[in-house]
């Protein structure tokens, strides 16, 4: 357990290539909730019939921070056909999934022509970024014009978030024993993103209050109460 947290809270695709041993079993079997409750492929659809009304499982799709590919065999179950997953390591369960670039999210540059991409999907990686306004800089870059931008990370907004900070000054999965390091307020999510992109739409996977006795109730799926926080952005023209 200890070599794990360790593994695990390493910052750099340099230092997570150095325990792939222990990083490997969990970059392929755990999957978000955005992916396990099967939240993500009705959303990737909706957007993808706005970009080709007529052929929508044609657009080229690519999952960054894919881990085993589970979202991308969810979406090739779906019929979508050209489908990429990229992330520092190759992790795919199903090699013929999808094709496979290896970049590391935070200096590199993603391995795609200028302009090539319809969408790219990003879900629960963003927090883990050490350099996220390189990130944006380079999916700005690759996406087509009027190409989507799919992505969620903790929703810092909720309430049990909320009171943890006003407690302890600290922020509920965003703290020392895990490697979330980017946190998105409002303001930093505008000046990073909203420069090149559109909001087009605010989701919420399961609703949560995760205290004591309260942990056993239903939530909506909203910002007070919302595990995770998912945006859909539109490149600018």
């Amino acid at each position: 357990m200890i070599q794990r947290m360790k593994a695990h809270t390493y910052l750099s695709a340099d230092e997570k290539r150095s325990a792939m041993e222990t990083l490997t079993p969990m970059f392929q079997h755990h999957d978000s909730l955005w992916v396990a409750l099967g939240l993500a492929v009705p959303l990737i659809q909706k957007y993808a019939e706005r970009l080709a009304p007529q052929n929508p499982h044609t657009i080229t799709i690519a999952d960054c921070g894919c881990s085993g590919g589970t979202l991308l065999a969810q979406l090739k179950d779906a019929g979508f056909t050209k489908l990429i997953g990229v992330d520092f390591e190759n992790f795919l369960r199903e090699p013929d999934v999808a094709t496979f670039y290896k970049s590391d999210f935070n200096f590199e540059p993603l391995p795609f022509a200028d302009n090539s991409l319809d969408m790219i999907v990003c879900i629960e990686t963003v927090e883990h970024l050490e350099n996220p306004m390189h990130f944006e800089r380079e999916v700005h870059r690759v996406l087509k014009p009027g190409g989507i931008f799919i992505f969620s990370m903790p929703n810092i907004f909720n309430l049990w978030n909320r009171i943890t900070f006003l407690r302890t000054g600290d922020m509920f999965r965003f703290h020392a024993h895990n490697d979330h390091v980017a946190v998105m307020p409002r303001g930093v999510f505008e000046k990073i993103f909203l420069r090149h992109f559109t909001l087009l739409e605010t989701a919420f996977d399961r609703g949560e209050f995760p205290y004591r006795i309260f942990s056993k109730f239903k939530y909506p799926r909203n910002e007070l109460f919302g595990r995770s926080i998912c945006r859909v952005l539109q490149k600018k023209s």
